[in-house]
């Protein structure tokens, strides 16, 4: 009532926008703003869903590479507890989820490390090397030069820690492996150095490239490692424009639920 009296216009028939994380949740929010803009945006503004998406990353970041005589660095870890997987069993088959249900039993001896039944932990993957080493060549940058990220205009959060090399990034920063958005996409067409790969990469991440985009995912084809092996002009994307596309593309930790009871198994 009280937004209806500023002025505000209820909305009518429209669905709450529920996606599914397992399919294209960037095509499903398309179909929901474009809806939802059809139906309730001025006739004088046209529905165009995500009109900046594909826009060229701002250059926030220069690339700043690091001499060999410069002063050795202090290596930037993880913050984490290093574990052995004393013991793997897999429980059930899940053809219909596309895997299985795996029992992991973790050693945290002396670590001094406390749990609860159910609680939850966070595994950090890491990138296998082979594929790290292909990355690195698809984007044809030094693997184990040293180089920092300052910032080009206002000061900005860094998106890994520095200085850093780019085997580092790509081993623990980056989800090579894992399906980017679209959006992403999109923003990576822009670099492809080839005129035909460009229109090509555009055609996937848009619109009418759904049909394509939706059976590459379902073949696992759709991982940057694919992509930039697909469109090797894209070669020619500089770091600095690949780094400021980290936040997007973060390798992130795998969490999971703590099934044992320390008061029988033991607090290891």
């Amino acid at each position: 009532a009280r937004l209806e009296a500023l002025g505000g216009v209820r909305l009518e028939n429209m669905s709450l926008g529920l996606g599914d994380a397992s399919k294209d949740l960037d095509a499903a929010f398309d179909d929901w703003l474009a809806a939802l803009l059809a139906g309730h945006a001025p006739a004088e503004a046209p529905a165009q869903a995500h009109a900046d998406a594909g826009e060229c990353p701002s250059g926030a970041w220069r690339v700043r590479w690091q001499s060999r005589a410069a002063a050795p660095r202090r290596r930037a870890e993880a913050e984490g507890v290093v574990a052995i997987a004393a013991g793997v069993r897999e429980l059930a088959q899940r053809p219909e989820m596309g895997g299985s249900v795996v029992e992991v039993d973790l050693d945290f001896s002396g670590h001094g490390l406390t749990y609860e039944t159910a609680g939850t932990i966070a595994v950090l993957p890491r990138n296998d090397p082979r594929c790290v080493e292909m990355f690195g060549a698809a984007l044809n940058q030094p693997l184990d030069a040293e180089f920092t990220l300052e910032p080009v205009g206002e000061a900005l959060e860094l998106p890994f820690p520095c200085p850093t090399t780019l085997r580092e990034v790509l081993t623990s920063a980056v989800d090579i492996l894992g399906k980017p958005s679209r959006r992403v996409v999109m923003e990576l067409a822009r670099f492809c150095g080839d005129a035909e790969e460009r229109e090509r990469l555009t055609h996937l991440a848009g619109p009418s490239g759904r049909a394509e985009w939706e059976d590459m995912a379902a073949k696992g084809h759709l991982s940057l490692l694919e992509i930039f092996g697909r469109y090797p002009s894209l070669a020619e994307m500089p770091l600095a424009a690949f780094v400021e596309l980290v936040p997007q593309v973060r390798l992130r930790a795998r969490h999971y639920t703590a099934s044992s009871c320390p008061a029988v198994v033991g607090e290891g």
